[in-house]
C-alpha cells in the first residue's frame, strides 16, 4: 500500500507561515545577546582598565616621591605596598609587578622615557628624573579580564594594560628658597 499526500495539501503546507516568527525570535535573541553582552563586558572591562589606571598612577607617584630620597629596591617596595589594596588578586592577580617599575628620565622635547636606573638630574639640564609603571591584564600573565557573556559567542577574556609616567621636577624657586 503507498500513502501519497494530496497536492493540495502538500503546497499548502510549502506555502504557510505559521511558525516563521520562531526563528525570527531566535535570531533577534542572538543580537540582544551579542549586544548585551558587549555592553556588560565592556564595561566592566573599562572599569578594570580605571582601576589599574588609577593603581599605575599610585605606584609610579609613590616610587618617584621615594627615589628623592632612598634606593630603588626601596622605593619599588613602596610603591607595591601603597597600592597593596588597590588591586584585589582576585581580579588582578600580578597585574602590577615590581619588575613593572621601571627607574630613568623623561626627554621633555621628545615626550619620551628612558630608562637609566643610575640618572642623576642636574637642575640646568631639561631632563628630569622619572619613574614608569606598567599593569597589564594578559595571557602571557594568566590573568585576563574574563568576559562574563561575550563567552557565549567565543570572546571569553580581554588583554588590558595602562602605563603612568610620573616626573620628579622641582622648579629652581622650591630649591633656592623663594617658596
Amino acid at each position: 500500500m503507498t500513502y501519497s499526500v494530496p497536492q493540495n495539501l502538500r503546497n499548502s503546507f510549502l506555502q504557510s507561515e505559521d511558525g516563521a516568527a520562531t526563528p525570527f525570535a531566535i535570531f533577534i535573541f542572538c543580537i540582544f545577546v551579542a549586544v548585551g553582552g558587549l555592553a556588560v563586558d565592556f564595561n566592566k572591562a573599562v572599569s578594570e582598565r580605571t582601576q589599574m589606571q588609577l593603581a599605575t598612577d599610585t605606584a609610579a607617584h609613590a616610587a618617584a616621591y621615594t627615589w628623592e630620597f632612598q634606593d630603588i629596591d626601596t622605593s619599588t617596595t613602596t610603591a607595591l605596598e601603597t597600592i597593596n589594596g588597590m588591586l584585589p588578586d582576585v581580579a588582578y592577580r600580578n597585574a602590577l609587578l615590581a619588575d613593572d617599575i621601571e627607574y630613568g628620565f623623561w626627554d621633555p622635547a621628545l615626550l619620551t622615557f628612558t630608562v637609566d636606573p643610575t640618572f642623576v638630574e642636574d637642575k640646568d639640564d631639561p631632563l628630569r628624573s622619572a619613574v614608569r609603571a606598567r599593569a597589564q591584564l594578559e595571557e602571557a600573565r594568566s590573568n585576563q579580564s574574563r568576559n562574563i557573556l561575550l563567552s557565549i559567542i567565543g570572546q571569553d577574556k580581554f588583554s588590558i594594560s595602562t602605563e603612568t609616567v610620573y616626573i620628579a621636577y622641582y622648579p629652581p624657586c622650591f630649591t633656592e628658597g623663594f617658596v
